[in-house]
């Protein structure tokens, strides 16, 4: 099974946690495990920087990140993103023509031909 993590706008997005259960019951539908940060119980308290090194470790465990479509307009979902790319995750947008492109786990895994590969390396 593969682990996607979700990523989105959370601060001052007054409905997050429904956005976010939508593409999670969208992508455990689906096949993949998903990793939910809106289902996270974070002490705000810790700070920023600490619930983000939090996220980071959440996508550590997972092969790929799910964004949300409103990614772009949050600092945590673009740091996130350069979080994945920068350590090789595979990428998927909740954009239409994308969530067209990819019905299933198998659809991806042919689209991605490097899956594979990234589900063979030891997890850190």
């Amino acid at each position: 099974m593969i682990n996607i993590y979700i990523a989105g706008r959370i601060t001052d997005e007054p409905n997050y946690k429904e956005h976010f259960q939508r593409a999670q019951d969208m992508l455990d539908k689906k096949g993949f495990i998903t990793s939910n940060p809106a289902n996270a119980n974070f002490n705000f308290d810790l700070g920023y920087d600490n619930i983000m090194h939090i996220c980071y470790a959440m996508i550590d465990i997972c092969e790929g990140i799910y964004f949300l479509d409103n990614w772009q307009h949050s600092t945590g979902a673009q740091l996130e993103y350069k979080y994945a790319v920068d350590n090789g995750k595979f990428l998927m947008f909740e954009k239409p023509e994308i969530k067209q492109r990819f019905k299933s786990l198998e659809e991806i895994k042919k689209h991605y031909d490097y899956i594979d590969k990234i589900m063979a390396q030891p997890r850190k």
